[in-house]
């Protein structure tokens, strides 16, 4: 299969712009992470900009925001936010951004429900620790991914009380053109995705990245779902738009290759799934247990969390297949085997 096709030879500096249709911008906003950036995009009305995305609260987010704002964009105002979901780097300016320049926000409900609840989670310890010991892992490694999950959860800025609901199928109109909304859940309960037939061009937040996929886990609130059996609907819900749509991702760079994207995508999925299932034995097994070999390197701290939602998202889509079976013990342990 042909690799996948960068859009552009060069991409901006961080806390830069960089032109890509025409009244598309985008912003590579830093992040204090291994996954160093994260993109933003700007689309041109004819009396504003339309912000897509905010990067993480905090100074260095709002600094760069009041240059850009103040500089190259100056002529004309912000008029809205537009957030895809309610990860921090997605939305952790958003509530300073719509304060501070009296815009409105639009994002789907359950995103907005789960930034509400995230706030208020923050420094509840007790829940994190109660589900992490559902998954076999003890106080000792339990207490790094609790620090970090908190430092995490802290990147967010008060949100907008008040916002505007994004809905599956609806469509924005941006300036003088027409941009398609579907809502996916899997990464997140209702990511947006922006399609704009004209520019044949997708916004695509985290739901396609051009080399690494997007993280799907079983979280603490929904403990029982069945995540990744969303996340490739929607990915499939994405095969529709034409082969050659030029996808702006959140993470890495623009490119072409879209159905390729979605095809590997799948292929990855599957492979972790079959080496999963190679993994689970006739003897009952904690997800921590499965997660380490799953995965063959050093995890801690968040990227542990992470692995850990990702493990048991992929051992409730062998369950929904009827490949293993689950069963809780004395200790509250999830325990899974071959079916």
């Amino acid at each position: 299969m042909s690799p996948l096709v960068d859009a552009f030879e060069f991409s901006p500096e961080k806390g830069a712009l960089q032109q890509v249709a025409e009244g598309i911008w985008w912003l590579k906003m830093p992040l204090p992470f291994d996954l160093d950036h994260i993109n933003l995009y700007l689309l041109e009305e004819h009396d504003g900009w339309v912000i897509v995305d905010t990067g993480l609260g905090g100074k260095v987010s709002r600094d760069i925001w009041q240059r850009v704002l103040a500089e190259p964009l100056a002529s004309k105002p912000l008029k809205r936010v537009i957030v895809t979901h309610y990860h921090p780097d997605h939305i952790g300016s958003a509530g300073w951004l719509c304060q501070h320049y009296q815009v409105p926000l639009f994002i789907s409900q359950k995103e907005y429900d789960c930034a509400a609840l995230q706030l208020v989670q923050a420094d509840d310890t007790a829940l994190l620790l109660q589900f992490l010991a559902s998954l076999g892992v003890d106080q000792n490694d339990a207490l790094p991914i609790i620090k970090a999950s908190g430092a995490v959860l802290h990147m967010y800025d008060p949100l907008p009380e008040n916002y505007h609901t994004l809905h599956h199928d609806q469509t924005l109109e941006i300036g003088s053109r027409q941009w398609r909304v579907q809502l996916a859940d899997g990464h997140s309960p209702a990511h947006a995705t922006l399609y704009c037939a004209e520019l044949n061009l997708l916004i695509s937040g985290d739901q396609v990245l051009p080399r690494i996929s997007s993280n799907v886990s079983v979280n603490m609130n929904t403990p029982d779902a069945n995540p990744l059996a969303c996340w490739l609907k929607g990915l499939q819900s994405l095969q529709s738009l034409p082969e050659d749509t030029l996808v702006l991702p959140a993470h890495d760079a623009p490119f072409y290759g879209l159905h390729r994207r979605l095809a590997g995508l799948q292929r990855s999925h599957d492979e972790l799934l079959e080496k999963l299932l190679g993994l689970c034995t006739d003897e009952y097994q904690t997800v921590n247990a499965l997660t380490h070999p799953l995965y063959k390197r050093k995890l801690q701290g968040f990227n542990l969390l992470l692995a850990l939602g990702e493990c048991q998202a992929h051992l409730h889509y062998l369950q929904s297949q009827g490949k293993v079976s689950s069963q809780q013990n004395d200790q509250g342990q999830q325990l899974y085997r071959l079916k």
